[in-house]
């Protein structure tokens, strides 16, 4: 009801204060001048026209008005993590249902990627966050590139049983052809007659931070003819609106500021992004597009408002407060679907089960930098690896993901450190003189400006000596540790070159210790 009083108001309101002064305090905005049936983009209609209809009476029966919000880099926080100030999915749906310029009728949620790596639930059970994300309202999701960490079958499989679309209009197999098993290019999303076409573009570039296993040579072109072709077909079906998700921020490349220098606000009347996990609002391009991004792992979210009347953004926002807002709201008062599944996914896949004990808090690039290439090392001497050298651990610093809290440390709390199917390798007889060179400056002894490492009883790294490296394949596979190291062969940490994934092996380790106590400390 509220929402639709605000309706009839608007023209008044408009003129009688600043649409600012209806937002909650803490949210930021700029200003650009002046249920829901989800559509993908099928093959067929890829290479036949759209027919446009006569639609003159459902002008009249349109709304003025839409707003679009966007989520992104959710990295399966579906459960509330207050040390991170996470909301979880139950507690983001009812911040932004109860948004003021939230109306199921004329708003749309979608998601800006990155959305199921991250989470042990999410991990454990594939399907789970589209199902959630589907519950909460989300009607579409673009593509991001932690996506394909679990490899494009996977993708593939999860893209038949979801209940949204994929958007990437933009990715190419390893001869440069489309590719259109794994997305959609673009989908309408309709709205008491109105026509919201939403266009799904992954950040170019970003194919270096997924293993290389794991993209399979494929890539993320910049060519924008791509996005234009959805521009295009966009407009021949008679959308109302057209907008932009990108896996990539204003703040990251410079790939947005190109479209927003190809195309004007007529083309594209906002772009929503994500990728580098910040609450932004700004432009993109010479043209001045509407942009905004919304933080990551469910902390909140973005919004753009839009008149269809002009076909322009009326306003832009990030909302970086809403677990302030919304933390203490009490459960009764949630989506039970949502607060229920996960409550149900946590006993059956025993989220809750205590592995260790911490005292005091573990910085991510702190005590985190000692505590996981020492679980590497333990794991090493648990598997009766038959040394040759003094061994070393390696981790890169980016897959190191989380900072833990003092006390009991969880299944669920340590897969936030170390999220990745990362199969651990181990090296041997690595000169210290080329290992020098990936390692690059070496910033203390557990530290080098890209990787997390340790070597056996603690001692500094020497250039003189040879090591046995333990390391997962995201660096063994990458292309500096090839350049460097490429010809030293590598074998799998489990018995009979049994491959073994990282987080499965520090739980392993920590439950052969029988729950230890680690003192922050001592790191």
């Amino acid at each position: 009801m509220k929402h639709k009083l605000l309706m009839l108001l608007l023209p008044f309101l408009l003129t009688s204060c600043s649409l600012q002064d209806f937002f909650p305090k803490g949210s930021e905005t700029t200003k650009q001048e002046t249920s829901p049936v989800s559509s993908p983009v099928t093959e067929e209609e890829k290479s036949e026209p759209f027919v446009t209809v006569d639609t003159s009476s459902e002008e009249e029966n349109k709304p003025e008005i839409i707003t679009v919000f966007s989520i992104n880099d959710l990295h399966g926080s579906i459960k509330e993590y207050p040390y991170q100030k996470e909301l979880g999915l139950a507690k983001l749906e009812y911040a932004i249902k109860h948004d003021i310029d939230y109306d199921p009728e004329t708003s749309i949620i979608i998601s800006c990627g990155d959305s199921w790596q991250g989470g042990y639930l999410s991990h454990e059970e594939k399907t789970i966050t589209d199902s959630l994300l589907s519950k909460m309202g989300v009607e579409c999701m673009v593509l991001g590139n932690h996506e394909f960490d679990w490899g494009l079958e996977t993708i593939r499989n999860l893209r038949e049983q979801s209940p949204f679309p994929y958007l990437a209009c933009n990715i190419k197999d390893p001869y440069g052809g489309s590719v259109h098993d794994l997305s959609d290019s673009s989908t309408i999303i309709e709205k008491k007659g109105a026509k919201i076409g939403i266009i799904g573009a992954m950040g170019p570039n970003e194919e270096s931070s997924i293993s290389t296993s794991a993209l399979e040579n494929y890539t993320f072109s910049e060519d924008l003819n791509l996005i234009q072709a959805e521009v295009t077909k966009l407009n021949n079906a008679g959308c109302d609106l057209v907008i932009l998700g990108a896996h990539d921020s204003v703040k990251n490349s410079d790939y947005l500021d190109q479209v927003g220098n190809r195309f004007s606000t007529s083309d594209i009347q906002g772009i929503f992004g994500a990728h580098d996990h910040k609450f932004i609002v700004d432009t993109a391009g010479s043209h001045s597009i509407p942009f905004a991004e919304g933080g990551s792992n469910s902390k909140g979210y973005c919004k753009m408002t839009f008149s269809l009347k002009t076909k322009k953004a009326l306003e832009v926002k990030m909302v970086k407060d809403a677990y302030s807002n919304y933390h203490s709201i009490d459960d009764s008062l949630l989506n039970q679907e949502i607060v229920n599944t996960i409550a149900a996914k946590s006993i059956e896949y025993s989220s809750d089960t205590k592995l260790c004990e911490f005292v005091g808090d573990f910085n991510t690039y702190a005590e985190m930098n000692r505590f996981v290439p020492m679980m590497m090392l333990t794991a090493m001497e648990n598997y009766g690896w038959k040394k040759t050298n003094k061994i070393m651990a390696l981790h890169n610093l980016a897959g190191i993901r989380s900072s833990l809290p003092s006390g009991d440390i969880t299944r669920e709390l340590l897969f936030k450190v170390s999220p990745f199917d990362n199969a651990l390798k181990v090296i041997q007889n690595v000169p210290g003189s080329q290992l020098s060179n990936v390692l690059g400056t070496i910033e203390d002894n557990h530290k080098s400006g890209y990787y997390a490492y340790m070597v056996e009883d603690d001692l500094s790294f020497n250039a003189s000596l040879t090591y046995d490296v333990i390391t997962i394949d995201y660096v063994s596979e990458g292309s500096y540790w090839k350049r460097n190291l490429g010809s030293l062969p590598q074998k799998n940490l489990g018995p009979n070159n049994e491959r073994k994934n990282i987080f499965p092996t520090m739980v392993e380790t920590l439950e052969g210790m029988n729950t230890p106590t680690f003192y922050a400390t001592d790191f």
